[in-house]
């Protein structure tokens, strides 16, 4: 929804159900992953407590990166330093889960906040920067989800 604050009017309204329906599809999928079998065994309590503390780290990263932007008076930077922080979480999850696709996932966020970064740097307009960031970000998001849905229902 950040991505789609750039645009007005009509794109705007356009981005909002795209975006919605985006969301829906993999809700759909999702829902009928579930309702193919039975589900994946528990996760082991150890890959549960680590699985915590990355996601801990990853909300206090945001946190401090939003209090000190803010400070600083860059709230600019936020969303690409976000971007980066999500991308950079999908890293240790990657090993964690056993899920290679992670690492894709986190190499595009990666790479969408430090070209935004690169834009705000340049002198691009926040609307660009968040729009370089948030877009990418929301469509690797949204191509992960499907991708390891499609992969558990043989779909993709």
């Amino acid at each position: 929804m950040v991505g789609t604050s750039v645009v007005t009017a009509t794109p705007a309204a356009v981005a909002a159900v795209l975006g919605l329906a985006a969301t829906a599809g993999v809700l759909v999928l999702g829902r009928r992953v579930v309702s193919q079998g039975p589900p994946p065994p528990p996760m082991d309590a150890g890959v549960m407590r680590r699985f915590g503390w990355i996601n801990i780290a990853q909300w206090a990263a945001i946190a401090a990166t939003v209090v000190v932007c803010v400070a600083c008076g860059v709230p600019s930077w936020i969303p690409v330093l976000v971007v980066i922080i999500v991308g950079v979480h999908f890293l240790p999850l990657a090993t964690l889960f056993q899920q290679s696709e992670y690492r894709v996932t986190a190499a595009v966020l990666i790479a969408a906040g430090v070209a935004a970064g690169v834009v705000g740097t340049a002198g691009g307009p926040p609307t660009a920067v968040r729009a370089t960031a948030c877009i990418p970000a929301a469509l690797a998001l949204w191509g992960s989800a499907v991708w390891l849905l499609g992969r558990r229902t043989g779909t993709r």
